[in-house]
């Protein structure tokens, strides 16, 4: 009786053992931030905060997620076959978890992402919204970011605007204020400065952003209203937002008017379409939303097909260690330096980057928008009167004050910086 009592004991811790060994945690996803203002390409301003709603989920799905510098790391509890360790046993992650969403804010600690990146200026109504929808994937990176718009003729671009070869993934940034007019002005160094192949958030990347009553302005005054407001289908194989989430609703007014009052307070956070008489707009709605330096929000979606290349699982409905990425751009502006006396002459590139500088009045001004950096790449060199005097390294302007400059007629953002010589 003793041998086969100790004998059952055994066995049961051996099945405690066997049980423990087959319940760990992998890798379920993971977000990296880079940013190429930055040496290391790492961006240290940058926050990844989960909303209290997915981190609600991740308790439910036994999901730790730590940030590790500029990167979000989510580890899954899995069997011992690799797949998501749901409840009940041995039920389908996908059944369970479809309509599910995992969101988390982008959030600058102290504001001064928006000097060195290159955003744009209506980044304080609109936001980013990147989500595993983009389909976006380059160079072996799974980008969160939609594709940048390709190069059009007769189109007018501005300063920062990223475009792409038509047929092929090399983005290139403009650098002057003009209306497009061959596809080779992509050659032409004046107007157009190559990127390579990396993927940058775009205007198909930015939503206007909704937190409280919200008032859909039309093209024109109308006396009767009809307002109708759709959600996301989950449909992989026919996605769209054409799921009516709240009674379509006439109103009336006493006079015309063009602001149409949408209430979406009893709705949860996410994109909707709304329409008002025939005229569409999408908007994100987070009644929740974090107002200290939120500027954006990934979405990562569980309905995609497992064969998609941004599924979180496999195939075999075990995890896959998505690596998703995003990518920010360095803001380029006019490098001024204001010289103390006529001694100093003249400021020449001795690297091979190739910048030019002209006097103007007491100040030597880039002729094209420069790239900031946290490092001095730029190698400068400052010559003075004499002919045999010169200054290099000379170091290269801060982000730190921006301020306006008119060349060619077009304002600039321009980096000021005093020379004591």
């Amino acid at each position: 009786m003793t041998w086969a009592r100790e004998q059952c004991e055994t066995e049961h811790k051996n099945e405690q053992l066997n049980l423990m060994i087959s319940i760990s945690y992998e890798i379920f996803f993971s977000v990296t931030l880079q940013h190429e203002y930055f040496a290391s390409g790492q961006t240290g301003d940058v926050q990844l905060v989960p909303s209290a709603d997915c981190q609600q989920l991740f308790d439910q799905l036994k999901v730790q997620w730590r940030v590790i510098d500029n990167r979000l790391v989510t580890l899954v509890r899995v069997d011992g076959t690799g797949k998501p360790y749901v409840l009940p046993p041995g039920a389908s992650y996908q059944a369970l978890f479809t309509g599910k969403v995992f969101r988390i804010y982008l959030r600058s600690k102290d504001g001064k992402l928006f000097n060195y990146s290159n955003f744009p200026a209506d980044l304080t109504r609109n936001i980013f919204y990147f989500s595993n929808l983009a389909n976006n994937p380059i160079g072996g990176n799974l980008y969160l970011s939609s594709r940048l718009p390709d190069f059009a003729t007769g189109k007018a671009y501005l300063p920062g605007d990223l475009a792409m070869k038509t047929a092929g993934n090399n983005v290139f940034e403009s650098l002057t204020s003009y209306t497009s007019g061959a596809a080779t002005d992509l050659t032409n160094t004046a107007l157009w400065a190559p990127k390579g192949t990396l993927q940058y958030p775009g205007p198909p990347d930015q939503r206007e952003l909704v937190y409280g009553p919200y008032v859909f302005t039309l093209p024109a005054a109308v006396s009767v209203a009809t307002v109708k407001v759709f959600g996301f289908n989950f449909n992989a194989a026919a996605p769209a937002f054409n799921v009516a989430v709240l009674p379509s609703l006439v109103v009336t007014f006493e006079q015309p008017t063009t602001d149409v009052p949408v209430a979406l307070d009893i709705l949860g956070p996410g994109t909707y379409l709304i329409q008002v008489n025939g005229t569409s707009k999408m908007v994100y709605y987070d009644p929740g939303w974090p107002q200290n330096g939120t500027f954006g929000v990934i979405e990562l979606f569980n309905h995609l097909p497992q064969t998609d290349t941004y599924s979180i699982l496999k195939p075999t409905d075990t995890v896959q260690s998505k690596p998703f990425l995003l990518q920010f751009p360095t803001r380029r502006v006019l490098w001024k330096y204001i010289r103390r006396d006529t001694t100093a002459q003249a400021i020449s590139d001795t690297g091979g980057t190739g910048y030019s500088f002209v006097l103007q009045s007491d100040s030597f001004v880039s002729s094209i928008p420069i790239p900031l950096s946290d490092t001095g790449q730029v190698q400068l060199k400052l010559d003075f009167s004499n002919g045999n005097t010169s200054l290099a390294p000379l170091a290269n302007p801060s982000p730190a004050r921006l301020v306006k400059f008119t060349q060619g007629g077009f304002d600039y953002f321009c980096s000021e910086m005093y020379l004591n010589y």
